[in-house]
């Protein structure tokens, strides 16, 4: 990052303008989505909710759980999002590799081992880091509102960081291919905080006053904005950005404290860019041209609603029967409280104005705890329906391959396999995006081979090896084995080799490497394989002539040293020959 103090003023001013407009423009997008996702917050993690309060929000520490009466939905969503984690990037599990896009040069031996070594040493990377937590709390918000971000930060000892975005601080904004390209985030930093980030120098005014009062903990409004280097370019800002990045990065103040524009005099904190997008975005169920998704939150808002009401029934029901309101005689005084009905009260009456008993329970409760349990049952099961709790969590449980073997994922019906793979392949978007950062960062740092020659510069893919996926191959191994012992159950029954020659083995071989997703390095190729085949019959046909050779050396020694006089074999042999030629 730079900080040229010398940029004309004026141009500044103009680029602040740019950036407040389209800030302005993001967030008049978004405003129509806020509401639903402070309620549907609000009844799963409050926390985040109270960043959707605007730049005015209270005390962080002072977070209302006022709504949550069940447990049970937030649950629900943190398996859901720990499950889409297991199933599409498991830490334990090899779920990415990368392809050159010519299936014919991706199967090329020295191609195949350069992609796998780059994908082992990218997946050995992103376990150094922060990058699994950060996935996770994105796949948690993404089940929740439907949207999550984060930003992918360079890392000088673990390549790469990952710093989620709360709800209600960043603004999206997508290309004509309905891709995210553009991220506005406006949050707050202290004064501390922006002084170790951008130098003294940066900051406005306002900001090296309340420094030199030593004001540090103030808040003030910081607004990053990362956008593509090609749109609406701007003299003063992209001269300042490193030849080749794809991606503006700038920050700069939003205002002081109690002011929404601010200092329109202070400069940039900050101008920098990016080689590849840096922000990690996930959406879920987006429709038409809509920047922003459906969380599986939306569809379960109206059951969490009833059963945090059914729950606060039934608690309140528990009390009026453990310490119902009563009536209490007061003698022939007057009437010393106003009628409650809240558990516990104590109403007090004169006995004979109201002619009440002197001591007892205001009413009979007629409320049925055994409906209101069965009820709040009903509406956990549906939440977890709808969060794909039942299902996830058995994948969430599966540590190694070995347990993805047939009977354990006969338990997950095919419709819940479809809902879920439907679920995870919506995450694709935001994974291609930390994959190609990572090999971007790695590439330009020397931290990876270099490609074999005829390759170089050409477009890699991205295959994404999930947990559902491999359950599908495990079933393609199982079919493999099935095939092959029946071909063998078929030659020994007919006592003939005839059904091998319909098996071809050296495909059977490859299937079953790439359905277990062996190291291409332990499969050798069909050419290094008849090289051998060769080889080996090239080695027993050499012993078979030399064993020819010496029977045959053998044979002739035993003839020379056999005797003619006398009956032997030889005189018969010899007499019959003779006899055969007379006739």
């Amino acid at each position: 990052m730079t900080n040229d103090y010398t940029t004309d003023m004026a141009e500044q001013k103009v680029a602040r303008q740019h950036f407040d407009e389209r800030l302005a423009g993001l967030a008049s997008e978004r405003v129509t989505w806020e509401a639903r996702w402070v309620e549907i917050l609000e009844h799963l993690f409050p926390d985040l909710a109270r960043y959707l309060a605007g730049e005015t929000e209270g005390g962080r520490g002072d977070i209302s759980y006022s709504k949550i009466f069940d447990g049970s939905p937030s649950l629900a969503c943190e398996t859901f999002g720990e499950g889409v984690s297991a199933v599409m990037t498991n830490p334990a599990q090899k779920w990415m590799a990368i392809e050159h896009e010519l299936p014919m040069l991706s199967e090329r031996p020295d191609i195949e081992e350069w992609q796998e070594e780059c994908s082992d040493l990218m997946l050995k990377a992103l376990n150094r880091g922060n990058i699994y937590e950060c996935l996770t709390q994105s796949y948690k918000e993404m089940g929740a509102i439907g949207n999550a971000a984060a930003l992918l930060d360079e890392h000088p000892k673990y390549f790469i960081h990952g710093h989620n975005f709360a709800p209600g601080e960043y603004y999206l904004g997508t290309n004509r291919w309905g891709r995210v390209d553009t991220c506005y985030r406006k949050f707050k930093l202290s004064v501390a905080q922006m002084v170790q980030q951008f130098g003294l120098n940066a900051v406005s005014q306002t900001i090296r006053d309340a420094w030199k009062a030593n004001r540090r903990r103030e808040e003030f409004v910081v607004v990053h904005a990362i956008e593509p280097v090609n749109a609406d370019p701007m003299k003063g800002v992209d001269d300042r950005i490193p030849t080749g990045a794809q991606w503006r990065s700038v920050y700069y103040e939003r205002g002081a404290k109690g002011g929404e524009l601010g200092e329109r005099d202070a400069g940039l904190l900050d101008v920098s860019g990016y080689y590849e997008n840096p922000v990690m975005t996930m959406r879920l169920d987006v429709s038409s041209t809509s920047v922003y998704g459906v969380g599986r939150g939306n569809v379960a808002l109206g059951d969490m609603k009833a059963l945090m009401w059914w729950t606060a029934k039934l608690e309140r029901a528990a009390e009026m029967e453990v310490d119902p309101p009563t009536l209490e005689s007061t003698g022939n005084t007057a009437r010393l409280s106003p009628l409650s009905t809240a558990p516990g009260a104590r109403n007090k009456y004169n006995e004979n104005a109201t002619g009440k008993p002197s001591a007892g329970r205001l009413f009979e409760s007629r409320f049925d705890p055994e409906q209101a349990r069965a009820r709040i049952y009903e509406l956990s099961e549906r939440i977890d329906k709808i969060f794909y709790r039942d299902a996830f969590q058995k994948f969430s449980d599966m540590k190694t391959s070995a347990d993805l073997r047939l009977p354990q994922i006969a338990e997950i019906s095919a419709e819940k396999l479809l809902r879920m793979a439907s679920t995870t392949q919506r995450v694709i978007p935001g994974l291609n995006v930390l994959i190609d950062r990572l090999f971007g960062i790695m590439a330009r740092r020397g931290e990876l081979p270099e490609p074999p020659e005829d390759i170089q510069g050409d477009e890699l893919n991205i295959v994404y090896q999930s947990m559902i996926a491999k359950a599908q191959r495990e079933s393609g191994v199982a079919n493999l084995e099935r095939f092959g012992g029946f071909v063998g159950q078929l030659a020994q029954s007919l006592g003939t080799m005839d059904p091998v020659d319909k098996f071809n083995s050296d495909e059977a071989i490859e299937r079953y490497a790439d359905h277990l997703g062996v190291s291409p390095k332990t499969v050798r190729s069909n050419d290094e394989a008849g090289k051998i085949r060769q080889q080996r019959a090239a080695a027993q046909a050499a012993q078979l002539a030399g064993q020819v050779a010496q029977d045959a050396t053998g044979a002739a020694k035993t003839l020379s040293e056999t005797p003619t006089e006398g009956e032997n074999y030889l005189n018969a042999i010899s007499g019959a020959m003779n006899q055969y030629a007379g006739a």
